[in-house]
């Protein structure tokens, strides 16, 4: 009797391990098919052919409760996506050795999704490191935990590009490869690092092609009006032509900037539209500061708006003053000095050092003698 009911007791426990076991093996297909089919929103139409027949077998192996037939085929449909789902973030074939959960897949469809026009970047960061699929799981998760501040600087690449395409200098579609390139690395944390790079110097080249081109119309302006009152050697135009001629340097600059191979080249991009920038804004500072100058020498009270007014101000003054050639470049040379210093001056030679005696005497610079 005993000896029954011990039997007894074994066979509920094996049948209760066996329905445990078939529970959690059907949990198992269900996971699987569950990420099948999140996987399955970003697949070419063919995958989704080639995996229906997969979840078909899925389906006819469980009403047989043939449970491990069907959990091989729910496997082998989840590695089929994932596989597929990996080569075209990657461009290699991976190897996938298990199917992730359902709310991992999710992140990675997720994260694919929200690149929009901007996929090449998220690709290219999805795939720092990634040697196995596992890896692009990962590296999603991640991504997802920092998307706000990504997606902040995918907006700004975006901006930078949308910007720089209306003043021709590149495609939006070909900054967004040039950045995809620049932020592939081995690892995740040094793509999102060459990303803030990257979207820093674009945004900064972006804008200050911005200042450059609202400035363009004045400066050549400014120019036309130079040498139509001045001539065209005047000391005042030749700098402003070299300046214009900076200016359009930095536009030349900018569209290499699609040939960019590393991110020091990027760097040097943005150093040569800087340059023009600073010089641009240079030289409009000392161009007020010497027409002010004039004007008060001249006693013109006019007060100068732009660029072009500025010059008239002082082609103006110079008519009454009756600046000579050589006191000219002298104001522009030392423009930004209080004082003149007249062994400085000197050393140029005694027609400098005329010059400048002249325009002390008239105010329009002071002249001191350094000691040593």
């Amino acid at each position: 009797m005993t000896w029954a009911l011990e039997k007894l007791v074994q066979e509920y426990e094996a049948m209760l391990s066996s329905q445990q076991s078939i529970e959690e093996t059907l949990k198992e297909i269900a996971g699987n098919i569950e990420a099948v089919n999140t996987a399955l929103q970003v697949a070419p139409e063919s995958l989704r052919q080639e995996v229906a027949h997969l979840l078909r077998s899925v389906k006819d192996y469980t009403a047989a409760s043939n449970y491990d037939k069907a959990r091989e085929a729910s496997l082998t449909a989840c590695q089929r996506v994932l596989r597929v789902l990996a080569h075209s973030i990657t461009g290699s074939t991976l190897d996938v050795e298990e199917c992730p959960s359902p709310q991992s897949m999710g992140l990675l469809v997720a994260v694919v999704r929200a690149g929009g026009p901007l996929t090449p970047i998220v690709y290219s960061l999805l795939s720092a490191g990634a040697e196995r699929a596992g890896d692009l799981i990962n590296n999603a998760e991640r991504i997802a935990t920092r998307w706000e501040s990504i997606s902040k600087q995918l907006v700004q690449v975006y901006e930078a590009a949308r910007r720089l395409e209306s003043k021709e200098i590149a495609k939006v579609h070909d900054i967004v490869m040039l950045v995809a390139r620049l932020v592939g690395s081995d690892s995740l944390d040094t793509s999102l690092a060459h990303l803030e790079t990257v979207t820093s110097r674009l945004t900064e080249i972006a804008q200050l092609l911005d200042t450059l081109t609202s400035s363009l119309a004045d400066l050549s302006e400014a120019l036309q009006m130079c040498r139509e009152r001045m001539g065209p050697e005047a000391p005042y135009c030749r700098w402003l032509s070299q300046v214009l001629t900076s200016v359009i340097s930095a536009y030349d600059a900018a569209e290499t900037l699609r040939e960019a191979n590393d991110l020091e080249e990027l760097g040097l991009v943005a150093a040569n539209v800087r340059k023009a920038y600073e010089k641009l804004s240079n030289m409009q500072r000392l161009i007020e500061k010497l027409s002010s100058r004039i004007a008060a020498a001249a006693g013109i009270s006019q007060a100068p708006l732009s660029l072009a007014e500025s010059i008239e101000v002082a082609a103006i003054g110079r008519e009454q003053l009756g600046l000579t050639r050589i006191e000219e470049e002298l104001l522009i040379d030392l423009v930004e000095r209080d004082v003149i210093d007249l062994i400085e001056v000197y050393e140029r030679g005694e027609q400098y050092l005329q010059a400048a005696l002249r325009l002390c005497r008239r105010g329009i610079a002071q002249c001191s003698i350094r000691a040593y």
